[in-house]
């Protein structure tokens, strides 16, 4: 019984494998013998964080909130593309705003550098309010590029004129 136990727990030493779970999440698990016990260590690498897309909460005046629903985007680029191709002024009914709705402006590059992200989009910006508008728009498309890691600041031009 005693051989039996020693010989099963060096097998289960040799034994190293990963298992996929339906999400996508990968959890590895390393074995581990000893004489006396066996010792199992998880290590679970979490799931992706989804990419947000950013319209704001206006409350009296100009003031406004970002605020944020979950995207099927998963690049920057795929991200601004669905931003600008929203053209609704609300998004569902949850009341946040989406100030560039009426705009016709398209993706030309977008180029990251060190962290500084150079947005530039080309086409028609417009707007109904311009003391209020323009830095909402601003704040959905900074914080919707915002959130990548490898982007720490954004630097957005309409037609090469800084926004």
């Amino acid at each position: 019984m005693k051989k039996t136990l020693i010989a099963a727990l060096l097998l289960l030493s040799a034994c190293n494998s990963q298992i996929s779970t339906e999400q996508n999440s990968q959890k590895q698990i390393t074995k581990t013998s000893s004489s006396e016990s066996t010792q199992v260590k998880l290590n679970i690498i979490p799931e992706e964080k989804p990419i947000q897309q950013y319209f704001v909460l206006i409350d009296e005046g100009c003031e406004f909130e970002p605020v944020s629903v979950d995207s099927v985007a998963k690049t920057p680029e795929e991200a601004i593309n669905l931003l600008l191709s929203f053209k609704q002024a609300q998004y569902g009914g949850t009341g946040y705003a989406n100030t560039i709705y009426q705009s016709n402006l398209q993706l030309e590059s977008l180029e990251i550098n060190n962290g500084q992200a150079t947005l530039n989009l080309t086409g028609e910006l417009i707007y109904e309010y311009p003391k209020c508008d323009p830095p909402q728009i601003k704040s959905q498309i900074e914080n919707t590029l915002l959130q990548f890691e490898n982007i720490e600041s954004v630097e957005i031009y309409i037609n090469q004129e800084l926004l």
